[in-house]
């Protein structure tokens, strides 16, 4: 019996810069070993525009979710139901950024699907947000990276800090 080819469904609320390069690298380098890939975004005003990222991500489905808003959250939200109940176990699920991250690690709880995250930088060390809520962030972050089975550090700095939890 031949088995299908895994399926990675990369998933972001932040497409602008580093993140675009990084998951463009891994889409690419995932397509040439036979690796079919997906694409769910959240628009925001520095990501290039739908027709642009489906030229960009040639070998890559592109789905456009909604705006990077409150209500484009929320169907980011509903969105990883569908994709986390899947029921194809070849199934690859990478998250891309602190937000999207969030939004499907915390439905997960349900699923149990082995989900790989790239945090790209951590929202607890961001210096515009009040301690606090950086303090809150850290503690969100800590409790799911206990039910992540697979963080991959995009930088050296975010490894770092990724140790000292």
């Amino acid at each position: 019996m031949r088995f299908a080819p895994h399926t990675c469904t990369h998933v972001t609320e932040s497409l602008g810069g580093g993140v675009l390069t990084s998951i463009l690298s891994i889409t690419e380098a995932q397509s040439k070993v036979g690796i079919s890939t997906k694409l769910l975004y959240l628009e925001r005003p520095d990501s290039p525009d739908y027709e642009n990222l489906k030229t960009i991500f040639a070998s890559t489905k592109v789905i456009r979710v909604g705006k990077s808003n409150l209500w484009g959250f929320i169907k980011l939200y509903f969105s990883s139901f569908k994709l986390l109940s899947n029921k194809k176990s070849h199934q690859i699920i990478h998250v891309h950024s602190t937000v999207a991250g969030a939004i499907l690690r915390f439905p997960n709880l349900i699923f149990r699907k082995p989900i790989h995250y790239t945090p790209h930088c951590y929202a607890f060390i961001r210096q515009d947000i009040n301690r606090l809520t950086r303090l809150f962030y850290k503690q969100i972050e800590k409790f799911l990276s206990t039910l992540t089975p697979t963080i991959v550090r995009s930088e050296e700095h975010t490894s770092e800090l990724q140790s000292r939890q």
